[in-house]
């Protein structure tokens, strides 16, 4: 039997996780200037921006959706 999740764990996996994929996305962005054709490198930058993008809509945050899907394209 599993226990249910509470929201406020939740929220600190998201946050966690954001944080991570926003610390990619700067050492992606840091690391173009010296490998600007690495696609592979440009799709971690993506994944990253459109899994926080994906994280925010899933818990309601539509503004930060929206600004991330701003950066993603």
């Amino acid at each position: 039997m599993t226990t249910p999740v509470e929201t406020g764990d939740l929220l600190d996996e998201f946050f966690e996780e954001c944080s991570e994929h926003l610390h990619a996305i700067e050492q992606g962005l840091g690391s173009l200037r010296s490998s600007a054709g690495d696609q592979d490198l440009l799709h971690r930058i993506f994944r990253a921006a459109h899994t926080i993008k994906g994280n925010c809509a899933m818990f309601g945050l539509a503004s930060e959706a929206e600004f991330t899907h701003g950066i993603e394209s």
